[in-house]
């Protein structure tokens, strides 16, 4: 782990109710709804919020697929009987095809998408990171502010920005593989292309828990990005347990919204990102608190007392200095 880091102690601690030290807590999978739900309304905001910036990434997400089959089979797929059956119960496809409709209907549409589109990217990470800072917080049972998701990441914007960008190239990136057509390519070369689609989509789940840890380190620790990269990458793959355990976290919201299709037109708007979100932070900050955290404080615990007994060592021999007397000759 890289040493020259300071910890961000005017961000780490904040005044809350917290807990006795004597209390007995929940066990860790009963705490972690406990406190998601009695936190229930600010998270639904923050999802809200970040669900409402992120429409633009996601009605691109819709363009690249579009453009990519083109417009004549995605209008003759959208005809057909089955997709018509599948939109009745799953009708997020079909609004955001609608969306690119609706942005590519003129060229003020599109200058006023293209301008919602590049102010969505830049929000991206820093909104990330607001909610990096408050799942940390809140699995710490401390308090949080409901503007704290602005402020924060508007506070780690140097790195959240790029970070956030770092994140929308690798989501794109696995779309592409996965809707570019590699029929047509010289059999052995579509071969090996469809062996990396998926050695790809390997890489994009472990860059998916790492980044959790990432926004983390940036909102608790002063560190250039690329050392917040190279600790965030340790951290993830030192603690694989826990990586498992956010995939089936995701995997689990994910088959919630197969099985209640409509109620889903609530859940991903109002719940699901934010409950991701504070599952990936709560079990997250385990690691980052026995390996980062408390060892930056015992260094720093150790550098004030140093400093304390250099001042103490200073301080004694001023004080001998001043009550030594020097020793004059007796007249004779």
């Amino acid at each position: 782990m890289a040493a020259h880091f300071n910890l961000k102690l005017y961000n780490f601690e904040k005044e809350g109710k917290g807990v006795e030290k004597d209390e007995k807590k929940p066990v860790a999978f009963l705490r972690v709804f406990i406190l998601y739900f009695r936190n229930f309304w600010k998270m639904t905001l923050f999802n809200l919020t970040r669900f409402g910036a992120a429409v633009p990434i996601l009605a691109l997400a819709v363009s690249a697929v579009v453009i990519m089959m083109g417009e004549e089979a995605i209008n003759s797929f959208i005809m057909t009987e089955d997709f018509q059956s599948f939109n009745q119960s799953y009708p997020w496809i079909m609004i955001l095809v609608n969306v690119y409709y609706f942005f590519t209907g003129s060229s003020l549409k599109m200058a006023l998408g293209i301008l919602l589109l590049t102010g969505s990217v830049l929000v991206f990470g820093p909104l990330s990171a607001g909610m990096a800072y408050i799942s940390r917080n809140t699995s710490r049972e401390e308090h949080t502010f409901a503007s704290d998701i602005f402020s924060v990441g508007w506070e780690n914007k140097k790195q959240a920005i790029p970070m956030g960008i770092l994140d929308l190239i690798a989501t794109f990136a696995i779309l592409l593989y996965f809707f570019y057509d590699f029929a047509a390519m010289n059999p052995g070369y579509g071969m090996l292309m469809e062996f990396l689609k998926y050695f790809a989509v390997v890489v994009y789940v472990f860059y998916i828990v790492m980044r959790v840890y990432a926004y983390m380190i940036m909102v608790t620790f002063e560190m250039p990005f690329g050392e917040i990269l190279k600790n965030a990458f340790i951290l993830t793959y030192s603690n694989l347990p826990r990586t498992l355990l956010i995939w089936a976290t995701l995997a689990l919201v994910v088959f919630l919204n197969m099985i209640l299709p409509l109620p889903s037109l609530l859940l991903l708007p109002l719940f699901d990102i934010s409950f991701v979100s504070f599952v990936a932070g709560f079990t997250c900050f385990g690691p980052l608190d026995r390996l980062m955290i408390q060892p930056t404080v015992k260094l720093i615990e150790e550098q004030k007392a140093k400093e304390k007994k250099e001042k103490d060592e200073k301080a004694a021999a001023l004080e001998v200095l001043r009550a030594a007397k020097p020793k004059t000759k007796k007249k004779r």
